[in-house]
């Protein structure tokens, strides 16, 4: 009777582990659909301001959500990690340049390119920035 419940055991060890890794898995998703509601909501937000403007919404935040996704598949690597840690980073960056603006500078060629500068968000649009930036660093903080 010992033996059969020790057999048993080891048979279903695998399963246990199994299940364990995909609550892990289901935590980094709930994290990364927080993200992306938080960025969907401040395009919603600014989608009037995107109407009478020239402006657009970064569509970068969403391919830098998507390729952290990508590496968060397999997690446990080191160098996903990284790659999952540098994205998100990106996303934050690429935020505040968006509130900030970016100056112009030479391009450094040898025709030497004056690239002009990247206006900051418009106005109408500063302030779901700034609420998308607080949530995205409270969120993005848990990952790192």
């Amino acid at each position: 009777m010992i033996v059969k419940s020790l057999i048993l055991g080891l048979l279903l060890a695998p399963l246990v582990l199994i299940a364990k890794n995909e609550s892990g898995d289901k935590k980094i998703n709930d994290k990364f659909d927080n993200i992306e509601a938080i960025i969907a909501a401040a395009e919603f937000n600014t989608a009037s301001c995107q109407l009478h403007s020239t402006w657009h919404f970064p569509a970068e935040l969403y391919a830098y959500l998507s390729v952290a996704r990508h590496y968060a598949d397999n997690y446990k690597k080191a160098k996903n990690v990284k790659k999952v840690h540098e994205n998100l980073q990106n996303m934050l960056a690429t935020v505040d340049e968006c509130i900030n603006g970016k100056n112009g500078y030479w391009s450094g060629n040898w025709n030497d390119v004056w690239v002009d500068p990247i206006p900051s968000v418009p106005d109408c649009a500063l302030e779901a920035f700034m609420k998308m930036k607080e949530e995205l660093e409270a969120e993005i903080q848990q990952f790192l």
